[in-house]
């Protein structure tokens, strides 16, 4: 099975770069925001193995975040 996520996350400047490492350790891509009035500061994006993304979850969650996607794909079916 595999997960797909797209996270919103309010991290600190300091503490981006530390995230960034840590994620790019699972293939995540990055798209950093900037002036975003909600305070986020970096979008995580990820589509892999279910487990890995269950830890990429993990991780996130200790952040203030928000899931824009977050889905299982099986084989030809999609589970939100």
């Amino acid at each position: 099975m595999r997960l797909r996520i797209v996270a919103n996350v309010a991290v600190s400047q300091k503490n981006q770069s530390k995230l960034k490492y840590i994620l790019s350790g699972y293939h995540c891509r990055f798209i950093n925001l900037q002036g975003a009035p909600n305070g986020y500061t970096l979008i995580v994006k990820f589509d892999g193995d279910h487990e890995a993304g269950l830890s990429i979850m993990d991780i996130i969650d200790r952040f203030r975040h928000q899931y824009l996607l977050a889905n299982i794909r099986d084989r030809n079916k999609t589970v939100p």
